[in-house]
């Protein structure tokens, strides 16, 4: 698999093995925040559910959470 990519600021890693423990995919997702994750799973389709929240740069006094849908 290709090497992970940072789109800047701290991002979330994935990994998901099948049943027998083999690698099936890896991944990231973020943006030039610091992006900190609360859960992972997945659908019955077995796409990628990621939860978290993300802190924008100095100067802003909020974090926003977020949820994510990544298709297989």
């Amino acid at each position: 698999m290709a090497p992970l990519t940072s789109a800047g600021g701290e991002d979330i890693d994935y990994e998901i093995f099948d049943t027998t423990g083999h690698l099936v995919t890896a991944g990231e997702w973020g943006g030039p925040d610091d992006d900190t994750p609360g859960g992972i799973g997945t659908d019955p389709a077995g796409n990628i559910l990621l939860t978290g929240s993300s802190i924008p740069p100095m100067g802003y006094a909020t974090s926003r959470v977020f949820l994510v849908k990544r298709a297989r």
